[in-house]
């Protein structure tokens, strides 16, 4: 074996260890991608599916405001968030958590209306399953 040869063998063997280094970085680099949209569809679903607990205890919350006190302005909130999260009435921007709070508080809105939009109908856009949609229904 001639030493051109032995180079010509070294050099295809080092761009052929090259190509695989750069294909491997091509996958690393859309597995990163993948993964990344996979938490923020987890974080999303979390999101809302938090946003249903919170506005389960806030009608309940409401329920037993206006049951001790005969205060009509809580059965018109319970309505409501009922409305907000059936899409019956606009979503207020930054919806969930504390927005009760701060309303039943100052009885103010403490962001502008949105879009009406149902709370089931954004669980399906961010890809809950049927099976997943019908535990929470029930």
């Amino acid at each position: 074996m001639s030493i051109r040869t032995g180079f010509l063998a070294i050099a295809i063997t080092v761009i052929a260890l090259l190509v695989a280094i750069l294909y491997l970085m091509v996958l690393e680099v859309q597995n990163q991608r993948e993964l990344a949209a996979a938490d923020d569809r987890h974080s999303a679903s979390y999101k809302l599916a938090d946003e249903l607990r919170q506005s389960s205890d806030d009608l309940t919350r409401m329920a037993r405001t206006y049951t001790v006190t005969g205060e009509p302005v809580y059965k018109e909130y319970f309505r409501r968030i009922l409305a907000i999260r059936n899409g019956e009435a606009p979503r207020p921007e930054n919806y969930g958590g504390v927005y009760w709070d701060f309303v039943s508080a100052t009885g103010e809105q403490p962001s502008l209306d949105g879009e009406p939009v149902a709370l089931r109908t954004l669980m399906r856009r961010k890809g809950f399953t049927k099976e997943e949609l019908a535990t929470l229904a029930a």
